[in-house]
């Protein structure tokens, strides 16, 4: 999935471009006449271009979930600097779940295996992130299930009145609204094999 996003984010220029570049040479090669290679690079330009429109596209509406979620950050700048971006929040283990009055405040501790791109240089062997992070003021809380083990998704998404909803499914089944997130907590942490 973050390979994924990696290519859709850096690579659409050099795909459209080969893409044209492979299909006009090709047609170069195999008829001498110019007329007709007019005609087919005009053609295969038309859809370089529909290329770019729909990749522009899918990478604004990407960048529109993440600034959502992100511009309610009180204090992501050390969080988005050591992943280059979002951390990928599909595949994470939910450690903790802790409510409080003041605020009123949900947190909700994490464990990633998708590692920074950009760790300290004092971050030596690891092979997950710790995150918690803090939800406040929070309301419309539902938690229908909370297993022991296994993996969760949790997904966020502004609404028209400005706040937060962000819902976790998998191990944990999670839903509630907030204003503001803020990161209480990143470490690194090398798991036990025993433990695994």
């Amino acid at each position: 999935m973050v390979q994924r996003n990696e290519c859709c984010h850096y690579a659409p220029r050099t795909f459209r471009k080969a893409y044209a570049d492979h299909y006009v040479l090709k047609f170069l090669q195999k008829s001498p006449d110019w007329g007709q290679s007019i005609a087919v690079t005009a053609t295969v330009t038309q859809l370089q271009s529909a290329i770019a429109v729909t990749v522009t596209a899918v990478h604004r509406n990407a960048e529109e979930q993440i600034g959502m979620w992100t511009s309610r950050l009180v204090n992501g700048d050390f969080l988005l600097k050591i992943y280059g971006g979002v951390p990928a929040l599909n595949h994470v283990e939910i450690t903790g779940i802790e409510l409080n009055r003041d605020g009123p405040l949900l947190k909700i501790k994490t464990l990633l295996h998708d590692l920074p791109k950009y760790p300290p240089p004092h971050w030596r062997e690891y092979d997950t992130i710790s995150i918690i992070f803090d939800y406040f003021p929070v309301s419309k809380i539902i938690l229908t299930d909370f297993k022991k083990s296994g993996f969760s998704s949790i997904q966020m998404e502004s609404k028209p009145d400005g706040n937060i909803r962000c819902v976790l499914s998998g191990s944990v089944d999670l839903s509630f609204e907030a204003e503001h997130i803020y990161i209480d907590h990143v470490s690194w942490l090398l798991s036990d094999p025993d433990e695994m």
